[in-house]
């Protein structure tokens, strides 16, 4: 009678987070997506940092499917809907997919260096992410009577006030586009 060799330890098969490894006290907030963090540039590293991000992100696919529509509707290859709603239940990965979306285009040129996000490029055909003008409104992060006061003095009233602002700054516009808005 043979006996089987017993099954590894959950440990062996999934080794604990680096702090809990190196006996640091573990960071708790790495487990809660923030995007307002991450915009802020305040978030923990592993959410801030893309190629760290993309290094610890399971590319599902739906994900997938949705990259790939995004970067081929900026790249003019696009057949597909340019409105997109993101409907999962709480816990469902919205954030994660705000923060990937976020990370494709605002360090286009790091992306491909993560060898699942240049794999996807491939297959879309599309060797570099298109130049896009980034806006995020994180709902938690405004009010409705307080205005948004930008470092310039602007003071912007409507969360569209603030999408114009942000988008004129990735040309060096921002007032000008949020005067059209306004």
């Amino acid at each position: 009678m043979t006996t089987a060799s017993p099954l590894p330890s959950w440990w062996q098969i999934m080794p604990p987070h680096r702090d809990i490894r190196n006996n640091k006290r573990l960071d708790e907030s790495i487990f809660a997506a923030d995007l307002g963090r991450v915009v802020a540039g305040v978030a923990p590293d592993d959410y801030q940092d893309p190629l760290r991000f993309f290094a610890s992100t399971f590319l599902t696919d739906g994900l997938t499917a949705l990259i790939g529509d995004v970067v081929k509707e900026l790249a003019g290859k696009g057949t597909g809907n340019r409105v997109i709603q993101i409907e999962t239940p709480f816990g469902g990965g919205k954030t994660h997919t705000l923060l990937t979306l976020y990370h494709c285009m605002k360090h286009r040129a790091d992306v491909p260096k993560n060898p699942e996000m240049k794999w996807l490029l491939s297959q879309i055909g599309i060797t570099t992410i298109p130049d896009a003008g980034v806006a995020t409104v994180v709902g938690t992060d405004v009010s409705a009577v307080e205005p948004f006061v930008q470092p310039d003095g602007t003071r912007i009233q409507t969360i569209w006030g603030d999408i114009a602002y942000q988008l004129g700054k990735h040309h060096g516009r921002e007032r000008e586009y949020y005067e059209i808005v306004r």
